[in-house]
């Protein structure tokens, strides 16, 4: 993902713009889906994020990700004029939407991540490690918070397959860097349609002051559903840095995931955060396969353990996070360590 160098290569983008817009187009249909019902209610923030197991000096398992996205905080209330349609329907009828003492805030991203074994060079299938899986995903986040709980409810929408483009994403790339060739993605899951559903609880444990900094400490957790993912989560953060209070409410049980873009206010803040988690995996698509069609999986390993680290700054409308994510294994016989580094970058309006 981020083995960039500049040099003159137009023939190789040519060769390359059909692909990557066949695999684009899926993802501006997705995001249409959650444009605003009215044209002046406009985002009050945008945000790219960039995950790369080369990070970690490391090109297998979950191997790049990228994504971008936006959306509104500080919100009364979920309500038609910042929402579409749909959105404002089912949040109204979802337990967030009774939630009136509350601030609300909305996100959406469009995402593509890929995964792969870790001998990207061979052509042949390799039973005994992870399956080539491609993912394009949409997904929307509802958030209700006050002083002390906060509340996430997020739908993600997508599919797995060669619709997902990873394959010319990953292969272009590898090109323009002169890194390994992928040559192994005719072995990649099938197409199939994706969705789960999460649904996230946040409390701030305490508060505390050492002299001009602050700290804090918030535990949380989560419970997903769907066929791209299903299992329960749980975990602590421990943050030191200052304005702690106005951001504690978007802290993700997998920081890296999430920048605390909706509640921050366009003035100058920074924490060192570190987060302990564990995971139960009922299911997972990247490792067990295609859900309908027969094809290459591995056994899962259930319970997953992750320590995440990191540094977010926020000055004037730019924010910005670099965290670094290990955990456990992922499958059973998995050779290579679970980990990845991610960048994120924020601007407010």
């Amino acid at each position: 993902m981020q083995k960039y160098f500049c040099q003159c290569r137009e023939v190789s983008l040519l060769r390359a713009a059909p692909r990557l817009r066949g695999s684009l187009l899926p993802a501006l249909l997705l995001g249409a889906a959650c444009l605003p019902g009215e044209a002046q209610a406009q985002p009050d923030w945008l945000q790219v994020t960039l995950e790369n197991d080369l990070f970690a000096d490391e090109d297998d398992g979950y191997t790049n990700g990228a994504s971008l996205g936006w959306g509104y905080r500080n919100l009364p209330s979920f309500n038609s004029d910042v929402l579409p349609g749909w959105i404002a329907f089912l949040a109204g009828h979802t337990y967030l939407g009774n939630m009136p003492d509350r601030q609300h805030a909305v996100s959406y991203s469009l995402a593509q991540a890929m995964y792969t074994p870790e001998q990207i060079g061979w052509q042949r299938l390799i039973p005994d490690d992870r399956p080539y899986a491609g993912l394009l995903l949409w997904s929307g986040s509802l958030y209700a918070f006050d002083v002390r709980r906060a509340d996430r409810l997020s739908l993600t929408l997508g599919a797995v397959g060669p619709i997902a483009g990873a394959k010319h994403t990953q292969k272009f790339m590898h090109r323009l860097s002169g890194a390994v060739e992928p040559r192994g993605w005719h072995n990649q899951l099938h197409n199939e349609p994706v969705f789960a559903i999460d649904a996230q609880r946040l409390w701030r444990l305490a508060e505390w002051r050492l002299g001009s900094l602050e700290t804090d400490a918030v535990a949380g957790g989560s419970v997903r559903a769907g066929n791209l993912i299903s299992g329960v989560e749980t975990g602590i953060t421990m943050r030191i840095g200052s304005r702690l209070r106005s951001t504690w409410s978007g802290v993700s049980l997998i920081p890296s995931r999430t920048l605390n873009t909706f509640a921050l206010e366009q003035l100058p803040s920074w924490q060192l955060y570190v987060s302990l988690g564990g995971q139960y995996v009922l299911n997972d698509i990247t490792l067990n396969g295609n859900t309908f069609r027969d094809s290459h999986s591995v056994p899962l390993e259930h319970l997953r353990g992750m320590v995440s680290t990191g540094l977010a700054l926020n000055r004037g409308a730019w924010g910005a996070s670099l965290s670094y994510q290990i955990g456990t294994d992922q499958f059973e016989g998995q050779t290579t360590e679970t980990r990845f580094g991610s960048l994120t970058v924020t601007y407010l309006f």
